[in-house]
């Protein structure tokens, strides 16, 4: 079940118990599915907060094969981190699954805030933190889980994937052929 929706200020009270005025402006745009927020070459200049929809990030590799390396829901920062922290070129395509709302903070202005605000401290560390997590968590399970394993994961801790996601990108995320996903699917329900 996707969470219901809030803005950045609304986060940082829910997370932080905080009511500080945000420092800085944010933005709050509409995108339409099939939407690419950043594609390889360019360089990401803002951090994403997703108000409503879904957002995928995925790696093309030179023989055209794609894989999908996270999906994002509503109440989740995203933004392409190592391109962000380097101001180097991002190798990752950044795709709107559905029509999406997102509230974007220019990097430029946070790393302002970050010199005299202590929110924008907690929420700059809760981005780095949950980024950290969710990565070094998802390296982990490719290294020493299953597919099965994986899949089983998956739906049990991450069910908006399974509900909202085409099995042919589920696949793709967990790294599988469809046609293994399909064989996975029907173990995991005798």
């Amino acid at each position: 079940m996707i969470e219901p929706s809030y803005s950045i200020s609304e986060y940082l009270k829910n997370n932080f118990g905080d009511t500080e005025k945000l420092p800085f402006d944010t933005v709050v745009k509409k995108y339409p599915k099939n939407f690419c927020l950043i594609s390889p070459g360019e360089v990401e200049e803002r951090i994403n907060f997703l108000i409503s929809g879904v957002v995928e990030t995925k790696i093309v590799k030179t023989d055209g094969t794609e894989r999908i390396t996270e999906f994002f829901f509503p109440n989740q920062f995203f933004c392409s981190l190592s391109s962000l922290l380097t101001q180097n070129p991002t190798n990752i395509y950044m795709t709107c699954l559905t029509d999406c709302t997102i509230e974007s903070i220019s990097y430029k202005d946070f790393n302002k805030a970050l010199e005299k605000s202590l929110i924008v401290n907690k929420l700059g560390r809760k981005i780095a933190e949950q980024s950290y997590l969710l990565r070094i968590k998802r390296e982990k399970d490719m290294l020493t889980k299953t597919a099965s394993e994986r899949y089983v994961e998956l739906m049990k801790n991450r069910p908006e994937v399974i509900q909202e996601i085409s099995l042919s990108k589920i696949a793709k995320y967990l790294g599988i052929d469809p046609h293994s996903l399909s064989r996975i699917r029907a173990n995991a329900f005798k």
